[in-house]
């Protein structure tokens, strides 16, 4: 079965590259400064060296692997922002969020050291965690509007019809 040329379905892939084309050109300055960022986190890494988990570095371990985590996600969501996927990378973003909420209170808080370690107990909420950092104006603020990307809102609907 033949299909004519005007009633072919869209190939994905085209799509995708077009995105990324009018993403690249009008998103330039966006692109440096997460480029800057994924470069800031790969010097960390590299000036660190190695690490062996003991005893009395948990949370030294946990930040380790929560900042490594993090990188992953501001990497994928670059690729996932160039193909013209934004509310699934704004979600991606919202995890860098929730990181930040875990390593600025695992230090100090057993129950999230015991959840990530060991499975044993129910991880705080992110308002409870960000209350304890004294960062509920980023909960209520950054974080309420990545979770509008994340779950079902007019501002994650409209985003696919108006980039």
């Amino acid at each position: 079965m033949t299909t004519a040329k005007n009633n072919e379905l869209p190939n994905i892939i085209k799509l995708e590259s077009r995105a990324q084309e009018d993403t690249k050109r009008k998103h330039w300055r966006e692109i440096e400064f997460f480029a800057e960022v994924l470069n800031v986190f790969i010097s960390g890494f590299n000036y660190m060296g190695s690490f062996e988990l003991k005893e009395d570095n948990e949370t030294e371990y946990i930040w380790l692997l929560i900042v490594t985590r993090c990188f992953h996600s501001i990497r994928c969501s670059i690729n996932l922002m160039l193909k013209g996927y934004y509310s699934q990378a704004m979600s991606l973003l919202r995890t860098g969020t929730e990181d930040w909420f875990i390593c600025g209170t695992c230090q100090s808080n057993e129950k999230v050291r015991r959840y990530l370690l060991q499975e044993k107990g129910r991880m705080p909420s992110y308002s409870s965690l960000a209350k304890q950092m004294s960062a509920k104006d980023i909960y209520n603020g950054d974080y309420n509007y990545q979770s509008k990307f994340t779950h079902s809102s007019r501002l994650s609907l409209r985003v696919l019809y108006n980039n």
